[in-house]
């Protein structure tokens, strides 16, 4: 991970460590619109529609230092026409135009930055399952802790990804950020 974050460019980077520091679903990330943002308060709300029933559910989380210059730097570059805080330029096949928008194809968007790196290929989603790792194996977090952070509704699937804000998330996301900086500072092997 180390490798695909120092060869991302710095948007590519903003985008895989927001993934990873929050341990959001790929799709929370890319949508995240500027109205779910408050810098201010440091809080940002993910919206998701895995729920029982497929509602919108969306929970507030508190934003760790890391995350405040990630989401800072988004909005001090900020487009003037895109709502979405993670969006790229991109040339559209189907109008024939350069275009800017959130980004819409990420099996490429990964194709790309793990063969600059030399790595081989993963999903965004398996960044998901490397923060959830991290919590417990480093962080020694209880299954409850996890789901919270997860916002699992259901125990089972926490317990998938723990085998291989609300407020009660802010010492999980604190111990994830302190252990990403700790190792994206030194380049050390192992994220």
């Amino acid at each position: 991970m180390i490798k695909v974050l120092e060869a991302a460019n710095p948007d590519q980077r903003d985008l895989l460590e927001a993934v990873l520091r929050t341990g959001a679903r790929i799709g929370e990330i890319v949508n995240l619109q500027w109205c779910d943002i408050d810098l201010d308060n440091r809080i940002y709300r993910l919206k998701t529609r895995k729920t029982k029933g497929g509602e919108q559910k969306t929970t507030a989380h508190a934003m760790s230092d890391s995350l405040y210059r990630i989401f800072k730097r988004r909005a001090e570059n900020k487009h003037s026409d895109v709502p979405y805080v993670f969006w790229h330029e991109f040339y559209s096949r189907k109008t024939k135009t350069w275009r800017c928008d959130k980004y819409q194809s990420l099996g490429r968007f990964t194709e790309r930055v793990c063969k600059k790196a030399g790595v081989k290929r993963f999903g965004l989603h398996q960044l998901r399952h490397l923060s959830a790792s991290i919590l417990k194996d480093e962080g020694n977090m209880s299954i409850s802790q996890l789901q919270k952070f997860l916002r699992h509704e259901d125990q089972k699937t926490t317990e998938i990804y723990a085998n291989h804000l609300d407020n009660e998330t802010l010492e999980t996301t604190t111990f994830l950020n302190k252990y990403l900086d700790k190792k994206l500072k030194t380049g050390a092997a192992g994220v």
